[in-house]
């Protein structure tokens, strides 16, 4: 009966040793590879949205830029997220955006996009 007694305590103690162990050592490794994986597979932390997520993407001419005679910049309409938008550009003189090709938006003016052309 007391080596039982002995063995059952030693037991418990195993467990518990194992358990803070396990704790300390498994939680924050766990909490680790949790944040990597989110990072390479999950959402952006960062997620932007509304104008600030327009900018930076590229859009496909749809229409010819003209020179708006009244103004020093280019009008015309571009695609994106399968969306038309009007857009303005500041091209060099001598330079145009024909359709389909691609532009960059770098701007918005309430709902015009301003665009450059794509290097």
């Amino acid at each position: 009966m007391n080596h039982l007694l002995i063995l059952l305590i030693s037991a418990i103690a195993i467990i518990l040793v194992a358990y803070a162990l396990s704790t300390d050592i498994v939680g924050p490794l766990l909490a680790f590879l949790h944040e990597k994986f989110n990072e390479k597979y999950g959402f952006p932390r960062n997620v932007k949205t509304g104008k600030e997520g327009l900018i930076g993407k590229t859009a496909i001419v749809k229409t010819a830029f003209i020179k708006d005679p009244e103004k020093e910049f280019y009008r015309g309409k571009v695609s994106l997220n399968a969306e038309l938008w009007n857009a303005v550009s500041s091209l060099e003189e001598g330079r145009t955006l024909a359709a389909d090709e691609k532009v960059e938006i770098v701007g918005i003016n309430g709902i015009t996009l301003k665009i450059k052309p794509c290097a």
